[in-house]
């Protein structure tokens, strides 16, 4: 499974500069899912968010929209399909926002991916 990194509660709430540096499929509860992990820019290096979307094909789903967050561009039907790989180490922004998980535990949301 593809776990959150514990660093990511010592960031501050805001809007950051950050890098692509892995996407995973896995499954859960939920079904398949592709997990992108982002480090972060700027004075926070090193410290790693993750975003996560249901495996679909849909050009309106939420996998199309995190790699059109990424590239800029509409996501294509080979990159809804196949191998994200190609999408490591391409920057963005993230905004973030303080969050709780189901056991209490406090991390930083990814509200917002943006070129």
């Amino acid at each position: 499974m593809f776990g959150h990194p514990d660093a990511h509660v010592n960031v501050s709430a805001g809007t950051y500069a950050a890098r692509l540096v892995k996407v995973q499929r896995f499954s859960n509860a939920f079904g398949p899912r592709v997990a992108f992990e982002l480090e972060l820019l700027e004075g926070q290096e090193g410290t790693r968010v993750l975003e996560s979307a249901t495996e679909s094909p849909s050009p309106r789903g939420k996998l199309a929209d995190l790699i059109a967050s990424l590239t800029g561009l509409p996501a294509t039907d080979a990159e809804r399909h196949g191998d994200l790989s190609g999408l490591i180490g391409l920057t963005c922004h993230v905004m973030l926002s303080p969050a709780m998980n189901r056991s209490g535990k406090a991390y930083m949301r990814v509200e917002r991916i943006f070129p």
